[in-house]
Order: C-alpha cells, then sequence, then structure tokens
C-alpha cells in the first residue's frame, strides 16, 4: 500500500509523462513542417532561378520560424531574382 506521498509522487510522473509525450509530438510535427518548407524553397529556388540561387538556402537554413519560411516559399513566385527574396528573412 502506497503512502498519500508516494501516490502524489506516481501522479505527478504520469502527469509528466503525457505532458512530455504532446510536447514531443507538436515538436515532430513542427519540424516536419519545416522540412517540408525547406525542401520546397529548395526546389523552388532552383527551377525557377537555376543552381546558383542555391546559395542562399545556407542563409534560409538558419530560420526557425515556420511563418518566415511560408513567406520565403511564397515570395518565389513573384520574386525577380533569388536577392529580391532577402527582403523576407
Amino acid at each position: 500500500m502506497q503512502t498519500l506521498a508516494q501516490q502524489w509522487i506516481e501522479e505527478g510522473r504520469k502527469e509528466g509523462k503525457q505532458e512530455g509525450k504532446a510536447e514531443g509530438k507538436i515538436e515532430g510535427r513542427k519540424e516536419g513542417i519545416r522540412e517540408g518548407l525547406m525542401a520546397a524553397i529548395e526546389l523552388g529556388l532552383e527551377l525557377k532561378f537555376g543552381e546558383e540561387a542555391l546559395q542562399l538556402m545556407t542563409e534560409i537554413s538558419t530560420i526557425d520560424t515556420i511563418e518566415t519560411l511560408q513567406k520565403i516559399k511564397a515570395s518565389i513566385k513573384t520574386a525577380a531574382s533569388p536577392e529580391q527574396l532577402r527582403d523576407f528573412f
């Protein structure tokens, strides 16, 4: 038979474990979205501007915010040059 303190500790462990799993799933989804955006940006740069534009990927790869990566991806369609894309990051 567990003491009250042991029961609280056990409940705390269970809650912590559940919270950790939930946070891990969220982080995993974010990382998957980020990787997909990076691949889309790389493909878009290469198709529109050629291999030389892929030099921007070094800078873009340091960006962690999904919103910024989405803006960059969307701006590839209208950008006249790779240099114009820098305005978005």
